[in-house]
């Protein structure tokens, strides 16, 4: 009997295989006054998604399950951009709390051209957080 650890698909959706695990982060993106920050861009390892209008989000990556550390990473344009490694099991990928920090250098590298947006899917938020 031959056993394959291929990815199954269904209906353009991978499902998980026999060696994949599924790391979750939830929360929301801020500015420095509190504020949500909406389509901000959260990557979770190398998955990105959008915040919602309320700048939550909901990610979710499909990863190895020996994996020991989760980087988490947010960006908007006019603000520094964040990154801070946590451990794979780490409860605090729940409930993060990102707050950027304006770009000061901003409104002086206006007359740069943006970089166009990487694509990210919508985030799956469940409540307002």
């Amino acid at each position: 009997m031959r056993i394959s650890l291929l990815p199954l698909v269904v209906a353009g959706t991978t499902l998980l295989s026999a060696c994949d695990a599924l790391y979750f982060a939830r929360g929301r993106v801020v500015d420095a006054a509190g504020m949500p920050i909406p389509t901000a861009r959260v990557t979770l390892i190398s998955t990105c998604f959008l915040t919602d209008s309320l700048g939550a989000f909901d990610a979710s990556a499909i990863d190895s399950p020996l994996r020991r550390h989760l980087d988490v990473r947010a960006e908007s344009p006019g603000y520094l951009p964040y990154r801070q490694t946590f451990g794979a099991k780490a409860d605090t990928l729940r409930r993060l709390v990102i707050a950027l920090i304006p770009d000061s250098t901003a409104s002086s590298q206006s007359s740069r051209p943006t970089p166009p947006p990487r694509s990210c899917a919508p985030s799956r938020s469940r409540d307002s957080m």
